[in-house]
């Protein structure tokens, strides 16, 4: 008696037909991915990148019951003396989008009453290299209206920082805000906290952490009340002006033609 046994691989000829059909498939599939990522250098991806994170926030904020929001900040480093590094300046270094809830005061916070953490299991998410976000706004209340509002680096980091922040019911809410360290120390001296997002200036700058977090107006990070409204720019536009004519030559029509208002309702956008 014959016995026929049956091969359960495959033949070389089906394994070529199958690299060939995965090839093909990789062929088309690249150019709509590529087009995809593109798209996301855009302002308009990029609005719309920032749009699903305010809806997620708004959505966290209703679910916990807590405030919750949406920090923008460059991953800088900011000495003591609230200087920028030269290699470290907001055109240089990434702006995040970090998701970031209200922490009740502790002792150890010196009965800070409007402090917001880095919300645990939710990374930062990274903006487009060449695309920017900022509430023209600097000293926590002043609209920028005039190029010496905007020519250094401080300013620059300053107006780049701020927060939206979301209520319990769903609604935007505007409130003064500032960011710590989940355990709520600002100093050294008080303790080092492990948290790899926002820390004192000293665990940054040995790389435990990625945000120098809000701490007595150093470099413009200090509290201030969050935002309803903010622009997206091109920072490649801004990096080419000479620091004396930014507003002037770029983000004054920014300003007036292009800013952002969010409903305060639905957390959507409206265009001015």
């Amino acid at each position: 008696m014959k016995i026929n046994h049956r091969q359960s691989g495959m033949s070389l000829l089906e394994e070529v037909l199958v690299i060939a059909i995965i090839a093909v498939v990789i062929f088309f599939a690249l150019p709509a991915a590529r087009q995809l990522f593109n798209s996301l250098e855009t302002p308009a991806g990029t609005k719309s990148l920032i749009s699903s994170a305010l809806a997620s926030a708004r959505a966290i904020a209703s679910r916990e019951q807590q405030y919750v929001g949406i920090r923008f900040q460059h991953a800088c480093y900011i000495d003591e003396q609230g200087n920028i590094q030269p290699n470290q300046s907001p055109l240089k270094m990434p702006q995040y989008m970090i998701f970031v809830k209200y922490q009740p005061p502790k002792q150890a916070q010196n009965n800070d009453n409007h402090v917001f953490v880095a919300i645990e299991g939710i990374e930062p998410i990274k903006l487009p290299e060449n695309i920017g976000v900022m509430d023209m706004v600097i000293n926590k209340n002043q609209m920028i209206s005039s190029d010496a509002d905007i020519d250094s680096d401080t300013k620059l980091l300053d107006t780049t920082s701020f927060f939206i922040v979301f209520s319990p019911s769903g609604k935007l809410s505007v409130q003064e805000s500032q960011t710590r360290n989940k355990n709520g120390y600002a100093s050294s001296a008080v303790g080092i906290s492990e948290d790899d997002i926002f820390n004192i200036e000293e665990q940054v700058e040995k790389g435990y952490a990625k945000f120098v977090q809000d701490e007595n107006g150093i470099a413009g990070l200090e509290q201030e009340p969050s935002r309803r409204a903010f622009i997206i720019y091109d920072r490649n536009i801004l990096r080419s002006l000479h620091e004396a004519k930014r507003y002037s030559r770029y983000l004054e029509d920014l300003k007036n033609r292009e800013m952002i208002y969010i409903n305060p309702y639905t957390g959507t956008f409206i265009n001015k």
